[in-house]
Formats: structure tokens, sequence, C-alpha cells
């Protein structure tokens, strides 16, 4: 599928920080359970990690950890993560299709980029984390349209079967 891309179809930059709010938080709370869990076990199996303090950038890792990982979970699965499922919009590769995992892993990691925050809507619409991995977030349903209408359009002049 090769759908041109228009201001139409691309989610606004409003809505992309909207996804990244409720990503945000959606995300910390999946890290913040998962810790929990991690506690737990430890303290069944005798206590090892919590028998002594550790350095806050253990924590922090375990977070930024969990944060990509949710990303790449989500958006390797279902193209969407919560804030992109709740706001109507999801991810797909510059030719209109699914993007592959391994397209999916360079987003993730380009989120690690400090200066991706600041890229947040640039001239050409996208993050760092959308141009360096050549996808764009899309409005679901007006995507779903076009690529129907692109589809009739090519179906024009083909023999019916």
């Amino acid at each position: 599928m090769n759908l041109l891309f228009n201001d139409n179809l691309l989610a606004s930059g409003w809505l992309r920080l909207l996804n990244y709010i409720i990503d945000t938080v959606a995300f910390l709370g999946i890290a913040n359970l998962l810790y929990v869990i991690l506690l737990l076990l430890d303290n069944f199996f005798g206590g090892y990690y919590t028998s002594s303090a550790k350095p806050g950038w253990v924590i922090l890792s375990f977070f930024i950890f969990a944060w990509l990982l949710c990303y790449f979970t989500f958006e390797a699965i279902f193209q969407r993560t919560p804030g992109k499922y709740l706001t109507g919009t999801k991810v797909v590769t510059f030719a209109g299709n699914k993007p592959p995992v391994k397209t999916i892993f360079i987003r993730t990691i380009c989120r690690l980029n400090p200066f991706d925050g600041y890229s947040f809507k640039n001239a050409t619409g996208g993050c760092c984390h959308d141009l360096w991995s050549r996808t764009v977030v899309v409005n679901v349903r007006k995507f779903n349209e076009a690529t129907a209408l692109n589809d009739s359009i090519n179906e024009i002049g083909e023999p019916e079967q």
C-alpha cells in the first residue's frame, strides 16, 4: 500500500502530547506494579534485593527499562499504546503498513534521545523517534477511510472475477 500522507491523516501535535501524557501515567502504573511484584518475589525468596539499600540509579534504570519495554510491547503487537487507543491513533510506516518489529525497536530506542521531547512537533510533523524509524502516527478512522478509498481506486480497471 502506498498512501500519500497529508496533515489530515496525521495525528495533531496536541493529540501526540495527550498520547504521551496518557502513556506516561499508564506505564508508570505498570512499572510500579512490576516493581511491587519484584519486591514481593524477592521477599518470598529470601530478601536479597531488599536486604540492603539500592542506589537511586538502579531504581531509575528499572523504571526506564519498564517504560521502554511497555512502548516496545504495545507498539510491536498492537501498533498502539494505551494513549493511542484512547485518542484513536496508531503507528504505521511511511508506506502505510504495520511496522515490522525491527522498526518498532528502532522507534523505541530513539525515545532515549534526550532531545526527542524537544522535537515533539518539528517542521515535518514528527518527533525524532518517528523520523529515524520512518514511521508516522495517524488518526485510525481517517487512515482506514483513506486506505479503503485507495484500494477502491486501485481496483478500477481490474477485471471482475
